[in-house]
């Protein structure tokens, strides 16, 4: 709360009507909060904490000013509360120990360090984030780029060694700016929503998931990513999922077929009927890999054909490195032949978790076997993470600021989405009586103003720098024009943001006092385009609305668009009789996703009065392209 009084006293907060914190946390991100219903912005609250991190990830064109201070309130493992220094850095494998370039990149390091406690910590520090469902994303390396992470550094209080993509510098980026229009189209009834292709390609995620195998002693896994010399079982870090999406796979020894199953060509090739065929997604990226080895196991796997676990073993040995690693910098900083510094919890149970799975003898005095909740190890255990991308398809939801939300219903072409005579392309169709429906006018408001903010822009193109309304300009603070008009082009933007919000244009008004401060925004508004901040203030009035139309030029026009015939497979080209107008919304996409298609299966999992179930073992769940949640269609 301290933050946000800090916020109010600047002089955006002198035509405030609401205490900001008395709107809630997601609240803060709503700019035209007063446009909207008080079940509307609890539904953005609800749906706020279901988006997910997107590749075209953009800053909003309308903002609240609080976005930057909400996106503070990131899922971190590395939040630095007291000063400290780091002794040792750890990676969760010996880069030195393979030869093959997937192994450039590794999944994590643990940070040892001490800190104003006089204790020794630790803290992993992923290069990704795995959450619930498949969520995830690469984190920001900000510790690898400046270099922190090195023995002897001090790494102040607060700083952060990690961060997700959503922030971009000093931008806080979870959605993407979309142009939108409201037209009655057959796919953009009640919820469901037209969107175009790159749009779709703007909201692509990374999905992070794993596939966790318990191998038996009588499962033999088959060799399906060797070159016939080397014996590889699944993909090694940074290498990609066959075509075919078999991610691993074992054949069980069946000594009526030993013989032939065994011959190295039939390891080669997976049979669907009898293997068992854990699959991935094609092209999914192996991201991270843990193998664990029941002891007793091991040593009976030496007496055996070791080409055949050598990939196993070639990570256990990895593994080995890294808790090797921690038990030496136990003995360095906490023994008594050491610093005898004392430890905290933390790093207390690092150490007594790399004991257990080293092959240590001197803090280990008999074998220990790896118990997770339901399934010991009682051979191999292995846990592949993989990565791949996710684009927005049918079914996907997204949803605004203002409680709104929409099914996409189809993607078309960008070619095919309706056009103004301004040559103003929608990126997304969705249906007029929303805003009525659903009580929250706020969307439209906030169409308008993004649409005013891109014509006042236009307007300076060709009225004050006689430029043509497509023409492209690589460097705006070498343009002659703007050289010598940027006085009465700061000028005709600051009046535009006086008739949007004036203490935004008096507060923009104060923050760029001399020649250069304006010609440098200028050049920024230039290139990027006009960023509007709006907070909970007194609502805007039709009448302002219509100054700013008027004042400004903003003109509807018919649209054109191209619609397909069912029968034909033909596009034809429709103008519409109606004038309309296309304007900026700031869109989120939610973490409900759906399934890639409704499929009706001839196989099933029934129970003993043969009504259909779904398993919960994610060892079956695995092996399976499709959902295996029982679907029926129709009466019997």
């Amino acid at each position: 709360m301290s933050h946000i009084k800090q916020t109010m006293n600047n002089a955006l907060s002198e035509d405030l009507v609401v205490r900001p914190e008395y709107l809630g946390m997601q609240t803060l991100l709503s700019p035209f909060a007063q446009h909207s219903s008080a079940q509307r912005l609890m539904m953005f609250g609800s749906h706020s904490a279901q988006s997910m991190v997107i590749e075209g990830s953009e800053q909003p064109r309308c903002m609240t000013g609080y976005e930057n201070m909400v996106g503070e309130y990131e899922f971190s493992k590395n939040r630095i509360d007291q000063d400290i220094v780091i002794r040792k850095v750890i990676p969760k494998f010996n880069p030195s120990a393979f030869k093959e370039s997937a192994m450039d990149v590794i999944p994590s390091w643990t940070v040892i360090y001490t800190a104003e406690d006089g204790k020794v910590h630790c803290m992993d520090v992923s290069t990704y984030t795995f959450l619930h469902d498949g969520f995830g994303y690469y984190n920001q390396m900000l510790c690898l780029q400046e270099e922190r992470l090195h023995p002897g550094n001090i790494i102040p209080k607060g700083t952060k060694l990690t961060t997700s993509p959503s922030h971009k510098g000093n931008r806080w980026c979870m959605g993407t700016n979309a142009n939108v229009i409201y037209m009655g189209e057959w796919g953009s009834t009640e919820d469901a929503c037209i969107v175009s292709r790159s749009l779709a390609e703007k909201g692509t995620n990374l999905a992070i998931l794993q596939t966790k195998l318990t191998i038996g002693v009588d499962d033999i896994p088959l060799d399906l990513y060797g070159d016939g010399v080397n014996y590889k079982c699944f993909p090694n870090i940074g290498e990609c999922v066959r075509s075919d999406g078999v991610l691993i796979g074992l054949r069980r020894n069946n000594e009526s077929t030993f013989v032939s199953d065994m011959l190295p060509s039939r390891l080669r090739e997976a049979e669907l009927i009898h293997d068992e065929l854990h699959k991935a997604p094609p092209g999914s990226v192996v991201i991270d890999v843990d193998v664990y080895l029941n002891r007793q196991a091991f040593e009976k796997m030496k007496d055996r054909d070791d080409s055949i676990y050598k990939q196993f073993l070639d990570f256990h040995k990895a593994h080995e490195y890294y808790h090797n690693s921690v038990l030496d910098a136990y003995r360095e900083f906490c023994s008594k032949e050491g610093e005898n510094l004392p430890w905290s919890p933390e790093f207390n149970t690092l150490v007594v978790r790399s004991a257990c799975l080293s092959n240590n003898k001197k803090f280990v005095s008999k074998s220990i076997k790896l118990y997770d909740a339901r399934d010991p190890v009682e051979f191999i255990t292995i846990v592949l993470t993989y990565a791949y991308k996710r684009k927005i398809t049918l079914g996907s939801k997204l949803t605004d600021r203002c409680g709104g939300k929409g099914v996409v219903s189809e993607i078309r072409p960008d070619e095919c989405m309706p056009v103004d005579d301004n040559g103003i392309r929608a990126d997304i169709i969705m249906t007029p009586p929303s805003m009525v429906n659903r009580m929250n006018p706020a969307q439209a408001m906030e169409q308008f103003w993004n649409r005013a903010a891109f014509q006042v822009m236009r307007n300076v193109r060709t009225n004050i720098l006689g430029i043509e309304r497509d023409a492209q300009v690589e460097d705006w603070s070498q343009d002659p024009g703007v050289r010598k008009n940027f006085k009465q082009i700061f000028d005709y933007i600051i009046e535009f943001f006086n008739d949007f919000r004036p203490a935004y244009a008096k507060f923009m008004r104060e923050i760029h006092p001399n020649d250069r401060d304006k010609f440098e925004f200028v050049c920024a508004c230039m290139k990027e385009g006009l960023y509007l901040i709006n907070a909970y203030r007194t609502p805007n009035t039709p009448e302002d609305v219509l100054k700013v139309t008027q004042k400004y030029g903003i003109v509807k026009t018919p649209v054109t668009y191209k619609v397909m015939n069912k029968d034909t497979g033909e596009w034809h080209t429709v103008r519409t009789r109606k004038h309309m107008l296309i304007g900026s919304k700031y869109l989120l996409q939610l973490g409900k996703l759906p399934s890639g298609s409704i499929s009706a299966v001839a196989l099933g999992h029934v129970n003993q009065h043969e009504i259909p179930i779904k398993p919960k073992s994610k060892h079956i769940k695995s092996q399976n392209v499709i959902g295996l949640t029982p679907q029926k269609f129709g009466l019997q």
